[in-house]
């Protein structure tokens, strides 16, 4: 009887060698091969665009009342609101220090873009992304998301606005950076 304890045992051993063997006979390898194994996919991806309405959004929300937007250094540079056949441009206030300053932050936005109301109380539709440039100095080729920066106001005095428009508090079926937006209408009510 003592003698079939280590028989037993030696054939447990045999079978799990066996065992490990078989199963480490499938050609898969153990560990992935590092040279031709894909980037792994995250489920969150960073895309630009969100990010950057999320920052405008962010950025803009107390604006959405127009006393505040004035309050904080915004004044009207077109007070009318241009309507053409691909949508309307709202009235347009600027912050003019950003303005010139050459730099396109989405934290501080150059402009705002609000649509007349019946009840005097214009709403908050877009953000401008622009540089005013004095005459005489350099014109830069900006972009905001891919979109030139484009004259929006010219005064013929001495100076000039360039704008990328960006539709972060009203939805435009022609783009986020169109320049006009057909849902923006310049009839008040």
């Amino acid at each position: 009887m003592l003698r079939s304890a280590p028989r037993v045992a030696r054939r447990a051993l045999l079978f799990t060698i066996a065992f490990t063997i078989a199963a480490c006979a499938d050609t898969t390898p153990v560990a992935p091969d590092r040279g031709t194994a894909a980037a792994p996919q995250l489920a969150v991806r960073s895309d630009p665009e969100a990010e950057a309405v999320a920052t405008l959004r962010y950025a803009t929300r107390q604006y959405r009342d127009l006393d505040a937007a004035i309050a904080d250094g915004f004044v009207s540079v077109r007070m009318l609101c241009t309507e053409r056949p691909n949508g309307a441009m709202g009235t347009v206030y600027m912050n003019m220090t950003r303005a010139y300053d050459r730099v396109l932050y989405p934290e501080v936005p150059d402009g705002l873009i609000y649509e007349p109301a019946s009840a005097g109380r214009p709403k908050l539709v877009g953000v401008l992304m622009a540089h005013a440039y004095r005459y005489g100095e350099t014109e830069l080729p900006y972009q905001f998301l891919g979109t030139p920066l484009a004259p929006i106001l010219d005064n013929n005095i001495n100076a000039a606005i360039h704008a990328v428009a960006v539709w972060v508090w009203r939805d435009n079926p022609n783009g986020l950076t169109a320049p006009e937006n057909p849902r923006v209408s310049c009839s008040a009510g």
